[in-house]
């Protein structure tokens, strides 16, 4: 056994991780204990006698405690860490094996970023738990892409003159509001606009009954409706509806409909 230093910076203390990229050689993330950012060295032999050293957050104070370090699919490394001045779980993506681009995202801003382990699942996309904040729970996270992008993610922003039920469609298609995974998918409208998201159902019969879920959260407490286009009447059907929702709390609206023939259009 050879000890080598890795960085000879002053305050370069806690907090140190691990992994092996395809290469065989070692990716070490650690935290900076003089400047409060997340460090990262690529290793550029067995030996490591000649690490790239780079700075990878600086966006805030206290950016790199408690990190864990995996390699992801495409070989490059990925952490998450906690951003002490939030104690809030934070994502970082490497897009190159030097980690000179980054894709950093705030996972979970409850107080829930201690105590985080990382792995990459069988599909390719970071599994990670974490402290649960307030609770005595600990929290499990599943990425939905490489960079643990939101599902779906996009943001309209609609002008008062829009019409009425002005339609966005998710730019990832149904499949991307399709999943429940405490996700949000964002958008945004002007004073007296309504808003809708659109989907339709591929399916092989006219037959089976439909089952329909929209799990949100509003910004401002305004009237919420879940409907479903009758092709026989020519008109939307409320199935499903909140009058009187409490700003930024979590709804859940629930519709079975069985008699489909009405809702159904031949492909």
């Amino acid at each position: 056994t050879t000890a080598k230093t890795v960085d000879s910076s002053t305050n370069i203390l806690k907090y140190v991780s691990i992994a092996i990229s395809p290469d065989g050689l070692a990716n070490i993330g650690y935290y900076d204990n003089g400047s409060n950012d997340l460090r990262f060295a690529k290793c550029n032999n067995a030996a490591c006698s000649s690490p790239t050293l780079s700075t990878l957050d600086t966006a805030n104070t206290n950016q790199g405690e408690e990190n864990s370090i995996a390699i992801g699919a495409d070989g490059f490394p990925v952490f998450t860490y906690v951003d002490v001045t939030g104690f809030d779980l934070e994502f970082l993506k490497c897009n190159d094996a030097a980690c000179t681009s980054t894709t950093q995202r705030t996972l979970d801003d409850n107080q829930a970023g201690y105590n985080a382990t990382l792995a990459i699942g069988t599909d390719g996309f970071p599994v990670i738990t974490a402290d649960g904040g307030s609770s005595t729970k600990f929290n499990f996270y599943r990425c939905s892409s490489p960079d643990c992008a939101p599902v779906g993610s996009s943001t309209a922003n609609m002008s008062a003159t829009s019409s009425d039920l002005a339609i966005v469609l998710d730019d990832a298609g149904s499949v991307a509001v399709a999943t429940s995974d405490n996700t949000y998918d964002t958008i945004q409208g002007a004073t007296s606009t309504r808003i809708a998201y659109q989907m339709a159902v591929t399916h092989v019969n006219n037959t089976d009954a439909i089952d329909v879920t929209w799990e949100g959260k509003l910004s401002v407490a305004t009237a919420t409706y879940l409907q479903i286009w009758n092709r026989t009447s020519s008109r939307w059907e409320t199935s499903a509806q909140n009058l009187t929702p409490t700003a930024g709390t979590d709804f859940t609206l629930t519709d079975s409909t069985t008699t489909v023939s009405h809702y159904y259009s031949a492909l």
